[in-house]
């Protein structure tokens, strides 16, 4: 819309998993995850300095990138000790890492078209903080299946995780509502009839 494109040519398609292979755990953990690229336009700078501000729970940070050496060097040279650096993980080591969280970190600063990562941790149980940019407060929904924080803002940051370590039985109750949302909105079933319909109505125009 922003770009000049007319509105009955814009669809939108969310995307989709099949939780049915994920066996979810909400609630327990005792740490948090970042799962992403490690880039500026992601966030990780606001990120790794609200849990230097933190000091506790532990971050587990899964991915690479062209910030990886930079950042492992600040959370040296500072003495950072809840920040670890975990790599790239897939498969079932990823899963592992997701239903033994507390929740998920998506602290993006640029325009997410539909980070995948927020409906793998929705499969596993776990709610979202989120930044408050782009689609995810579409896809967050805050004080449901996660929270949002204001994009950019290590405090905000710091004080939404703070409040959400706190509160473990907000955790348990995020994590169930994000694993049914993954079951029903964003499920095959749902995206198959979504798509079906946008053909229709294109097939129309």
């Amino acid at each position: 819309l922003e770009a000049g494109v007319p509105e009955h040519k814009l669809f939108i398609k969310p995307n989709f998993i099949d939780a049915a292979r994920v066996t979810p755990c909400p609630g327990g953990g005792d740490y948090v995850v970042y799962l992403g690229r490690l880039s500026s336009e992601k966030g990780v700078w606001t990120l790794v300095r609200a849990f230097e501000a933190l000091k506790a729970p532990l971050l587990k940070i899964l991915g690479t990138g062209p910030l990886e050496a930079t950042l492992k060097g600040y959370v040296r040279e500072r003495g950072i000790t809840n920040i670890e650096f975990v790599g790239f993980k897939s498969g079932e080591e990823k899963w592992e890492l997701l239903r033994n969280s507390l929740f998920l970190l998506v602290p993006s600063e640029c325009y997410e078209t539909f980070g995948i990562a927020v409906l793998e941790a929705y499969a596993a149980g776990k709610p979202v903080v989120a930044s408050d940019i782009g689609s995810l407060p579409y896809v967050v929904r805050n004080g449901k299946s996660g929270t949002l924080f204001r994009s950019g803002s290590v405090a905000d940051l710091t004080e939404k995780v703070r409040y959400l370590i706190e509160r473990p039985a907000e955790i348990e109750a995020m994590g169930r509502y994000g694993r049914q949302l993954v079951e029903t909105e964003y499920g095959p079933d749902r995206a198959y009839t979504t798509l079906m319909r946008i053909l229709g109505k294109v097939a129309r125009q």
